[in-house]
């Protein structure tokens, strides 16, 4: 029988293997015919090594400084991704963890890294106020500003350099389409009105005074004194009054006219829209018109008069000139429609026209009457 060096087994003579460990017989008569060989001495040199791990299992190796040691990685032996193979090191006893905003995230809370390192529940942490920078005082939110709005600044430029700009781009283009507020346009119309009473006004007074130092000697024949100073400014100033009144009467109307119009035309442009236009289209002849108020307080009643017919026509073409640049939205052509509006407002002019005259007439009478 052939007993293995490796098991102890016993085996046939002729098999050329351990039937328990598969070892070869030929290698071990190899090792048997080597010098010192023993059979106990490869049981000794196995069971050593388990007898050295048992005994030092709870001391940890040192080994040798000089030669390199591999290092064991968490990742590979467990299989498990860094967040649950628990491979972080735990917080030091006693340590405290540092309290810096700046190290945790932005919502204010600890960051991923934080929360797995220590592997206990997650500590809420308050969160990080923003902090409001110191405004200036010409900054500062103006009072009654809500919650969550956005705090009004006050505009540099004030209403009434706002105002002007407007008057500028107006002088410029004043067929031009600008968003600002209603009163905007009140302005030059009423201011248009104000200077033509004035302007009728002083050409009334100035009438009236030729006429009066012309019958002068007829007057003083018959026995008839001239009126008082203070009778005659009253007279004029009521006559500006009722000037005034009906000049704006008549802009106005218009200012309806053209409206109208444009609702014949079928465009979409409201009373307000129209009002804007026209008082932009106004205020050129506002302006000359002052310059002819200054030129008859000079002297030169007879050429402003002039000038003052012709501007006046040209403002009895500015409806027509609105409405033609109106968009149309009739079947019907636009020529046909710009002649229904044409005799439209002849007929509103001939009737504001009788009631203007009649008004201006008998006012123009009573202060003749009055002053001389």
């Amino acid at each position: 029988m052939k007993k293995c060096t490796s098991c102890q087994a016993e085996n046939p003579d002729s098999a050329k293997f351990c039937r328990k460990c598969g070892m070869p017989f030929a290698k071990q008569e190899q090792d048997a015919s080597a010098p010192g060989f023993t059979p106990d001495s490869n049981e000794q040199s196995e069971t050593q090594p388990e007898a050295g791990l048992t005994a030092n299992a709870g001391v940890p190796n040192n080994p040798s400084p000089s030669l390199p040691q591999p290092v064991s990685n968490p990742v590979e032996q467990s299989g498990q991704p860094d967040l649950i193979s628990g491979a972080y090191p735990m917080p030091v006893p006693g340590a405290q963890l540092p309290q810096n905003i700046d190290s945790q995230s932005p919502l204010g809370q600890p960051s991923p890294d934080t929360r797995n390192s220590t592997g206990q529940p997650t500590q809420s942490f308050p969160q990080a106020q923003p902090t409001q920078p110191n405004q200036p005082p010409f900054q500062q939110p103006m009072s009654g500003a809500g919650p969550g709005m956005v705090p009004i600044q006050q505009s540099v430029p004030t209403q009434s350099r706002l105002f002007f700009n407007w008057m500028l781009a107006a002088l410029k283009k004043p067929s031009l389409r600008m968003i600002k507020p209603a009163w905007y346009a009140c302005v030059p119309i009423f201011v248009e009105a104000m200077i033509i009473s004035l302007l009728v006004t002083i050409w009334e007074s100035r009438t009236v005074s030729a006429v009066s130092n012309a019958l002068s000697p007829v007057t003083s024949m018959l026995g008839y004194s001239s009126s008082s100073a203070s009778t005659g400014s009253s007279g004029n100033f009521g006559f500006f009054f009722r000037g005034f009144i009906a000049v704006a009467f008549v802009l106005y109307v218009m200012t309806l006219s053209i409206f109208i119009g444009k609702k014949i035309y079928g465009d979409p442009d409201g009373f307000r829209q129209v009002h804007d236009a026209f008082a932009q289209i106004i205020l050129p002849f506002a302006i000359l018109h002052l310059v002819l108020v200054l030129l008859s307080l000079i002297g030169g009643s007879v050429m402003a008069a002039v000038i003052f017919l012709i501007s006046v026509s040209i403002m009895s073409a500015v409806p027509s000139y609105l409405i033609a640049t109106s968009r149309n939205t009739r079947k019907l052509d636009s020529f046909w429609l710009w002649l229904i509006f044409l005799v439209a407002a002849f007929l509103i002019f001939l009737l504001v026209m009788i009631i203007f005259i009649s008004i201006a007439g008998a006012a123009f009478i009573s202060a003749i009457f009055s002053l001389v």
